[in-house]
């Protein structure tokens, strides 16, 4: 019952003290390579290169963090809500979450951290600077962006992702293929005359794929000061229903680590803290089809991508809502190395198909042209799940 209105109050436990025990830099270093031969993305060489050469993305971010501070640092509101929810979810200390809480309470500005390894990374352990550690990159995709620009980023990408150069979306961000690249969807029109009828704005942050992003999309909305009222989607496996279902508070603790990729409880338990919290968000579960979007057809992966962004869109336009700005959040930065793929850094077969986050970017921007709003790719902490370095400038990978 008690709010805690963005504050740590007493009830919570006060912050673990944090120390440090100064190795050099090349020791540090030789921990996270532990076998020479190892090959590691190097994240600060491959997101420069982006910066540099791109001409579609309007970014808030450059490399030179120590010189110009225009990273969106994740100190003060972002801070206390994170804290919270790892306390009271509670999340163990080899979550995402967990380790970037860490980072922040460390307050060594100039000091590296080497993170946890994760399941599925071969052991691999992301080493990168403090400030890296605790701040926010953001990609941001104009309202007034050119929809052929948008639609040419969506095609290349979801084109590569199923090795069909067939698949595009249109102005109305309806995904089309070559049976239907005249088309457009009568739904997406309907909903966007009745939401753009509607004074009330609100935000939509959907949650890349993995439990650190719910909680992590939750904290980004608190701390960029989103309106009461806006909404949180996390994917999930898909399942008997509706594509997209309001969740249920849950009132209890997560003991059971499952429950932090399986079912509802995460979601549920997210939502229950943040209204004590004085967060008035509403939190959707949303049935993403990793079968069919992994290994489908053409023609599936094309409905139920447009499946997907039609109930997301209805859903805005029965609460009575505008949309001001669609966020994508990704704790870790695993989308990177999905969008980075396709720019012929990684092999593409390293990058299974089916990976929830970079659907989820297809589907914010997709959206973004059917809601007619802002959109932005936010992620926190860039590298730690990519398990990656930021060390120098070359080579991409060292």
């Amino acid at each position: 019952g008690e709010k805690l209105d963005g504050a740590v109050t007493s009830r919570i436990p006060k912050p673990t003290k944090v120390t440090f025990t100064p190795i050099s830099r090349d020791a540090l270093a030789a921990s996270a390579f532990k076998d020479p031969e190892e090959r590691v993305l190097n994240m600060a060489a491959i997101i420069d290169w982006v910066l540099q050469q791109s001409e579609v993305l309007s970014t808030n971010c450059s490399l030179a963090y120590r010189q110009k501070p225009q990273w969106s640092a994740l100190h003060g509101r972002f801070e206390t809500l994170l804290d919270s929810f790892v306390r009271l979810l509670p999340a163990g200390p080899d979550k995402t979450i967990s380790q970037i809480l860490f980072a922040i309470s460390t307050k060594h500005s100039n000091a590296y951290m080497l993170g946890c390894s994760r399941p599925g990374s071969d052991n691999k352990l992301p080493l990168m600077p403090i400030e890296i550690w605790t701040s926010a990159l953001r990609f941001q995709f104009q309202e007034n962006m050119s929809a052929v620009s948008l639609q040419r980023i969506v095609s290349s990408l979801m084109g590569s992702l199923i090795n069909d150069t067939t698949v595009g979306v249109d102005e109305a961000g309806t995904v089309t293929g070559p049976s239907r690249r005249a088309a457009r969807s009568r739904t997406t029109m309907r909903v966007q005359g009745s939401v753009r009828r509607e004074q009330a704005k609100v935000d939509i942050a959907i949650s890349a794929g993995g439990g650190s992003d719910c909680v992590t999309s939750t904290a980004w909305l608190g701390h960029i000061g989103a309106a009461p009222g806006s909404l949180i989607f996390h994917p999930g496996r898909a399942k008997a229903g509706n594509l997209v279902t309001l969740v249920e508070d849950v009132e209890g603790e997560l003991h059971d680590p499952k429950q932090f990729y399986m079912g509802t409880d995460l979601l549920g338990r997210t939502q229950y803290l943040a209204k004590s919290m004085g967060l008035g968000y509403a939190f959707y579960y949303m049935a993403q089809d990793k079968d069919v979007l992994g290994k489908g057809t053409t023609e599936e992966v094309i409905d139920h991508m447009n499946n997907l962004a039609s109930a997301i869109s209805q859903t805005l336009a029965h609460r009575g809502c505008q949309c001001r700005m669609i966020h994508l959040v990704d704790a870790g930065g695993d989308v990177l190395q999905t969008v980075l793929s396709n720019e012929g850094f990684m092999r593409e077969e390293d990058i299974p198909r089916a990976q929830r986050d970079v659907w989820s970017l297809l589907l914010a921007l997709c959206l973004k042209l059917r809601l007619g709003c802002d959109a932005e790719l936010v992620v926190v902490s860039p590298g730690v799940d990519a398990q990656s370095v930021w060390l120098g400038d070359i080579p991409f990978f060292g």
